[in-house]
C-alpha cells in the first residue's frame, strides 16, 4: 500500500525574538494577554514612569507580531530570526553544533 506524502515540504519553524522598550510601556498588558505562545509575563520591576512592563520568559516566540499590533505605546517589537538561529536562552541545535570530531 502506498503512503501519501505532502506535495510541499514542511517549512522550518519560525523563530522570533521580542524586544521591549521598557521605559515606553504603560503596563496595559495587551501583549501579555493576547500572546498565543505565552512568551511574555509582567516584570516585578518598574520603569521610570512607575509602570510594570512585560518581559520574555521563554524562547517560544513565533513572530506573529500580535504584540506589536496591539501595543498602544509602540513599546514592543518582534523580529524574525533565521531558522537556524539559536533561541534567546537556548543552545544551537544544528547538527554541526551537536557533532564532535576526533582527530588523531
Amino acid at each position: 500500500m502506498l503512503k501519501r506524502t505532502p506535495m510541499t515540504p514542511v517549512p522550518p519553524p519560525v523563530v522570533g525574538r521580542v524586544f521591549i522598550r521598557k521605559n515606553r510601556c504603560k503596563g496595559c498588558q495587551f501583549c501579555i494577554e493576547f500572546c498565543p505562545q505565552r512568551v511574555l509575563v509582567l516584570s516585578r520591576d518598574f520603569n521610570v514612569k512607575g509602570y510594570r512592563y512585560p518581559v520574555a520568559v521563554k524562547d517560544a516566540c513565533i513572530n506573529c507580531t500580535l504584540c506589536l499590533s496591539l501595543c498602544p505605546d509602540y513599546a514592543i517589537l518582534s523580529k524574525r530570526l533565521p531558522s537556524d538561529a539559536a533561541p534567546v536562552g537556548g543552545a544551537r541545535t544544528t547538527p554541526a553544533a551537536t557533532t564532535t570530531r576526533r582527530t588523531g
